[in-house]
């Protein structure tokens, strides 16, 4: 990790995504607590963005006034060139492919939507407040029929 700023509370690797700046598996630096490292941290604005595994660190950047966001990366793996180790139990292709596919393909968004709507409530990061009909033909329906993230997803 390389701080952008030799005075950063943080150790962190220093990304954009879209326009925003991002400071990436941050750290508080071994010389502060975890509450001071928050409090310089939201001081000096070192990104846009701070992401950190560190429970304890998000928890006093919290604390300290900042805002709980979700972001996500695409993350993919070729299983045919890195397939399971061989002592690994295996679930049927079958299984895996065709009766999740067939079960989810059988669901409208409708029916998807209180199952959706409970996992993201309100005060959860990923929330979307809204009429069910709007949030159900601008989030559900898109998946479900593949317009939004293609045939694989």
């Amino acid at each position: 990790m390389v701080p952008e700023n030799p005075n950063s509370p943080i150790n962190f690797e220093p990304s954009i995504r879209g326009n925003t700046s991002s400071a990436d598996f941050a750290q508080p630096k071994s010389h502060l607590s975890v509450d001071q490292a928050a409090k310089q941290t939201i001081d000096l604005r070192p990104a846009e963005l701070i992401v950190t595994p560190n429970q304890e660190f998000a928890e006093q950047l919290l604390k300290h006034g900042c805002t709980l966001k979700r972001h996500a990366h695409a993350m993919s793996l070729d299983l045919t060139a890195y397939p399971p180790e061989p002592n690994r139990p295996r679930q049927s292709k079958e299984f895996q492919l065709t009766q999740s596919t067939q079960f989810i393909e059988k669901l409208t968004a409708d029916e998807l939507f209180d199952s959706w709507s409970a996992a993201y409530p309100r005060g959860h990061p990923d929330y979307l407040p809204g009429r069910r009909a709007e949030l159900t033909a601008e989030n559900l329906q898109p998946l479900l029929d593949r317009s939004l993230l293609g045939a694989n997803h």
